[in-house]
């Protein structure tokens, strides 16, 4: 059942997952867009829009680093939870006669918390990234506003409709760039299901039930038997 479970889990995961890919090409194609866009109304904004780039990506390499295997470890303890609760189903009468149905439920607890040590850091990961994205974002728009503020002293001086299209596009690719990071990160965490199929896939494969040298035996095999001892020695202890 455990193997079942992981493989479902793991495959769903791949195909609902790795669909989105077309999502993330068009929208890292947006943020280029808009950049761009946004450059031609104020060139000036490629001096913060660069060194902000590289610092999405450090964050970016930095939670995926760690959550990529936050992810591995919650997968890993996720699966004894649904072992643990089939066979219970499966041995509920069994359980009941024996009256150990407070034992089941306590190593039931032990393998929630124990998956939820691994489930709640994942999470707060998630709040770290989002708490940083949406403070890099900010500063883009800020220093938006600010430079399109300051061109009224410069030579060339930015109208009203160029300056409200830099602030909605920066707007726009504040969103976008989260969306990028979020979705780059996902995409390699969700890795892990892949590589779990592949270690399963690579298993090296028992025996064949039936052999060459089966067919060489002789089909009343055995014929005789007999049970042999070789260097066996026994002591019965005395009780009074």
């Amino acid at each position: 059942y455990s193997s079942v479970s992981v493989f479902f889990r793991d495959f769903n995961r791949n195909n609902y997952h790795f669909s989105f890919n077309r999502v993330l090409f068009n929208t890292t194609f947006i943020v280029l867009g808009t950049l761009f866009i946004i450059s031609l109304n104020q060139a000036i904004f490629l001096v913060v829009a660069i060194p902000f780039l590289i610092i999405y990506f450090f964050i970016q390499r930095f939670y995926v680093q760690t959550s990529r295997q936050l992810k591995r470890l919650e997968s890993v303890s996720r699966s004894p939870i649904f072992n643990h609760f089939a066979e219970t189903i499966a041995g509920v009468s069994t359980i009941r006669a024996y009256r150990v149905g407070e034992r089941f439920i306590r190593d039931s607890d032990k393998r929630i918390d124990q998956n939820q040590r691994c489930f709640y850091p994942c999470h707060v990961a998630n709040c770290w990234l989002q708490v940083r994205l949406e403070f890099m974002a900010n500063c883009l728009v800020f220093f938006s506003a600010i430079f399109a503020a300051l061109s009224k002293n410069w030579e060339n001086k930015l109208s009203g409709a160029d300056t409200g299209l830099s602030l909605s596009y920066a707007l726009n690719v504040s969103l976008a760039l989260n969306f990028c990071v979020r979705m780059f990160a996902d995409l390699e965490n969700n890795v892990v299901s892949v590589e779990r199929i592949s270690e399963y896939a690579n298993v090296e494969p028992e025996a064949n039930w039936k052999t060459d040298e089966d067919k060489k035996l002789s089909p009343k095999w055995p014929e005789e038997g007999a049970i042999e001892f070789d260097g066996v020695f026994s002591t019965q202890e005395m009780r009074v």
